[in-house]
């Protein structure tokens, strides 16, 4: 079970260990649900590369970024 935290600012964050370190990772409740990890961890996850997106921001800029796909095992349990 990973437990997280919300921040006074109302950001939820979780610690993940992957490769013998734990790591911040901030969920992404706002915009896609997604999870923002380091580039460093690339190589020991196994993503899979599935192509580019084009996004457009509350504040009117848009952006690309590259999807990947990363399958890893997480369970969740929300507290009030």
């Amino acid at each position: 079970m990973i437990h997280g935290t919300v921040s006074a600012a109302g950001i939820p964050t979780i610690i993940l260990s992957i490769a013998g370190q734990e790591w911040t990772a901030t969920i992404d409740t706002g915009f896609n649900g997604d999870i923002e990890l380091p580039e460093v961890l690339r190589n020991f996850l196994n993503p899979q590369y599935v192509g580019r997106v084009t996004s457009a921001l509350a504040g009117g800029q848009t952006i690309q970024e590259d999807v990947i796909w990363l399958i890893f095992l997480l369970m969740v349990k929300c507290l009030r």
